[in-house]
Parts: structure tokens; C-alpha cells; sequence
């Protein structure tokens, strides 16, 4: 009899995540389908480069995502900034851009909330190394962690939507960290569909790395941004902003990862003629 109820317990539990799966997954549906307000529309063409150049048949799925994105993630303030609708449209548009190639099942699964300040902030952090214990205080305009959070200075954001061409994205970079640590670290691996594109991915990644290292200690010019020589994590989030941002020069200087990030974001900007330009009273105001 005992077992019986054990059985039986462990059956109703199954069923439970079952169905409460199967909720989760009709409600996504009929998020993607939902309708997307004439005025987001107009807002994303106005402020975000990346919307403009997209055409037409993939705005409609990326509309989807982002109604999916708004659902499940929550928004904090932080130093006084203030949420608005037109912020959490802005991210979450961006964002999405890292899912429409591959259309996954989840959008960003650890991800539950995403801090916004209104600059760069202040973090102080210690590290004991043997008896000693070190202190670093730095000023950061954007950080992902795996546990859940990630956090944006906004007039970051702004500004890189403004200057597309210096090929910078603190959105595309944060969320490419969560990317990266859905395969249990953020190590610049993220999740690949089997261990061919593994194999390849570490050699291509890995070539260009070592590439990017070996320019900055000779004071050569490099193909990326300084920072991504920081870590292997740093290395693959500063490739994305490239490939997103500016992907005829990341095609030129790097062909071969421009053709590895192609096939893992499922996307070729170039192909679709999508190249991220400022808006058109900006550049007519700065020639």
C-alpha cells in the first residue's frame, strides 16, 4: 500500500509538470501570434538601427519574440532610472535579435530580470588571494549573470543606438554572456547542436582569439575590440556586437567566424542587405 501512494504521488507530480509545460508552451504560442501595436513598430524603426534594416517577413517572428520577452522578464530601476514602456521595448527588441535565426523553445531561460541604471555604475568587489585580500572598484556600463540578473546603463544604450558604426552593443554583448552560460558556464561555448560545430566553433573561435591576443601585444591593428582579449566569455559577447553591428567589416577581417556566427545565429545580415545605419535626421545633422 505504501508504495502504492509513493507511486501514485510521483505520478500526480509528473502530470503536473507536464501540463503546467504544455500551459507554458500555449501561452508562448499565443504570445508570438499576439498582435504588435502600430506605435512599438514605429518606435523600433525610429530608435533601434538593427529594426530598420530588417526586412519585412522577419519583423513579423521578431515581433513575437519580444511580445514572448515582455511576458517572462521583469524590469527594476535602478539609481533613480525609471521604466518605461518604450525602455522594455528597446531591450527587448535587441535582445531577440541574438533568437531570430534559431527560434528556440526558451527565451533566455535563466534570465528573470534585467537592472537598468541611468549611467555607468560604480562596482566594488573583493577577492581574497592567499591571506590577502584585494580590492577592485570599477565603473561598468553593463554585467550578465547566470543566476538570473542582468543590468545596462542607459545612456549606453542610447548612445550606441545612435552610433551604430563604431560597431559597440551593450545589450548584443550582456546577452550574448546569456547565451553563452546556458551551457552551464560562460566560457565563449554556448550551446551547439552537436560535436561537429563544437569541434569547428573551438577551432575558429580559438584561431581568432590567439589572433586578437598576439595583435594587442604587438600594437597591431585587431580585427576586435580590446576588451574581448579578456577572456575567452568577453571574446565571443565582443564577435557578437561585430557580427550584429558591423558585419561587412567583420566578413573582410574574419570570414571564417563571420561564416561560424552565420550558421549559430541563423542569420547572414549581409545577405539580407541589413547594415545598421543612423537614423536619418542624425546623419544629416552630422554629416
Amino acid at each position: 500500500m505504501g508504495l502504492l501512494l509513493i507511486f501514485g504521488a510521483v505520478l500526480l507530480v509528473l502530470a503536473g509538470v507536464f501540463f503546467a509545460r504544455a500551459a507554458k508552451s500555449r501561452r508562448r504560442a499565443t504570445l508570438f501570434e499576439k498582435p504588435f501595436p502600430g506605435q512599438w513598430q514605429e518606435l523600433l524603426q525610429k530608435s533601434v538601427p538593427l529594426y530598420r534594416c530588417l526586412p519585412h517577413e522577419l519583423k513579423a517572428p521578431l515581433h513575437g519574440l519580444v511580445n514572448i520577452f515582455l511576458d517572462e522578464k521583469n524590469f527594476e530601476g535602478a539609481g533613480g532610472f525609471v521604466i518605461t514602456d518604450s525602455v522594455r521595448l528597446v531591450v527587448a527588441a535587441q535582445a531577440c535579435m541574438l533568437l531570430l535565426g534559431s527560434r528556440p523553445k526558451e527565451v533566455f531561460p535563466l534570465l528573470k530580470s534585467i537592472v537598468i541604471y541611468p549611467g555607468a555604475y560604480r562596482v566594488v568587489e573583493e577577492e581574497a588571494i592567499g591571506d590577502i585580500v584585494v580590492k577592485s572598484d570599477e565603473v561598468w556600463v553593463g554585467e550578465s549573470w547566470a543566476q538570473g540578473t542582468l543590468v545596462l546603463a542607459w545612456d549606453q544604450v542610447e548612445y550606441e543606438m545612435a552610433n551604430p558604426d563604431e560597431g559597440t552593443n551593450v545589450i548584443l554583448h550582456e546577452f550574448a554572456h546569456q547565451l553563452d552560460a546556458q551551457n552551464s558556464a560562460a566560457d565563449g561555448l554556448p550551446p551547439l547542436p552537436g560535436p561537429e560545430m563544437a569541434k569547428k566553433w573551438q577551432e575558429i573561435f580559438g584561431r581568432s582569439y590567439q589572433k586578437l591576443e598576439s595583435d594587442l601585444k604587438a600594437e597591431r591593428q585587431a580585427d576586435f575590440d580590446d576588451y574581448g582579449a579578456s577572456h575567452p566569455a568577453e571574446f565571443f559577447a565582443v564577435a557578437t556586437e561585430a557580427f550584429f553591428q558591423t558585419p561587412k567589416r567583420l566578413k573582410t577581417r574574419v570570414p571564417e567566424l563571420y561564416g561560424l556566427l552565420v550558421h549559430f545565429y541563423g542569420l547572414d545580415l549581409l545577405a539580407l542587405n541589413c547594415k545598421p545605419k543612423k537614423p536619418i535626421e542624425q546623419t544629416r545633422r552630422n554629416p
